[in-house]
């Protein structure tokens, strides 16, 4: 189905084209959904078909399209479902959800964010998170990582920091980081 040669959807699974991300995949979770729901349709989303199937969800459907018919479609009868993904919906998920699914996007086109958006937010949270917890120690060890600038590093943090509200916090980390740097390079 879509590509898959079976239904596949656990967590981990989003993360699978990126380089493993440095925080566990647990700790990602809560500020994952939280940086991804600037995609409005993401919020609806979660409501939908809950906060352990997001991923199961976007993982199966990302890049997608979802048209789902007008109620007053399903009321005349027609067979308003033939060309459409619900089908696949309620087959990994359940009629429980195809039908809030119906009722929540009656009449509206669910535009499902490309898997390469769900990678690059589940890389800057992971930026974030290591920043933030400092147990990759350097900047520069996290560009490395992910193929990026140092100065990528500090604007990915930012970004997800702004989006999180926690933006406060950069100075005291610029701070000790810089600390960091300087402790290194007295040892060597």
């Amino acid at each position: 189905m879509l590509g898959h040669s079976k239904i596949q959807g656990d967590v981990a699974n989003v993360f699978r084209l990126l380089p493993s991300p440095v925080s566990p995949v647990e700790e990602m979770y809560e500020p994952l959904l939280m940086y991804l729901s600037r995609y409005e349709s993401l919020i609806a989303l979660v409501r939908v078909v809950g906060r352990g199937n997001l991923f199961t969800f976007l993982d199966i459907f990302c890049g997608q399209q979802i048209k789902v018919p007008k109620l007053s479609d399903f009321d005349a009868g027609d067979d308003c479902l033939t060309y459409t993904l619900l089908p696949e919906v309620a087959l990994v998920f359940g009629d429980h959800v195809l039908e809030r699914f119906i009722s929540e996007f009656a009449g509206k086109v669910v535009k499902i964010p490309p898997s390469q958006i769900v990678r690059s937010s589940v890389r800057d949270v992971d930026v974030y998170l290591q920043m933030r917890s400092r147990r990759v120690s350097t900047v520069g060890k996290l560009a490395a990582h992910y193929g990026v600038s140092k100065a990528e590093v500090w604007w990915l943090y930012r970004r997800v920091a702004q989006s999180l509200g926690t933006l406060y916090e950069e100075e005291e980390l610029r701070k000790a980081y810089a600390e960091d740097s300087e402790e290194s390079a007295h040892v060597g």
